[in-house]
């Protein structure tokens, strides 16, 4: 947490209800390990956010217009010619922040 958020929650000043919503934030946050790990698939995910998939459809079509204005009879994209993005996975556990401090930490 003190990474992403520079919050310490062993600090005792810092008040819980601010210590579970950065918890829930977790599961958005473009520089969350466990974002990439848990929903995105794995490491290699670390950092992917929307404008980085906005970005990615991007690169996709300028690479299908110079296909296109090459004159290319029937342009298509080829896998390799795509920009790789992750396949969203279901989490394998769910964990509530909401109902009681145990089952918070048995989730991580």
């Amino acid at each position: 947490m003190w990474a992403l958020y520079r919050v310490d929650p062993l600090d005792p000043r810092t008040p819980m209800r601010i210590i579970e919503a950065l918890l829930d934030r977790l599961a958005y946050e473009p520089g969350s390990m466990w974002r990439a790990e848990e929903l995105l698939g794995g490491r290699e995910w670390f950092g992917y956010s929307l404008p980085v998939q906005h970005l990615a459809a991007i690169v996709d079509s300028i690479t299908l217009n110079s296909k296109v204005s090459g004159g290319v009879k029937r342009p298509r994209l080829k896998p390799s010619d795509r920009m790789t993005s992750p396949e969203i996975r279901k989490p394998r556990n769910v964990v509530s922040t909401s109902n009681n401090l145990g089952s918070l930490f048995a989730g991580m």
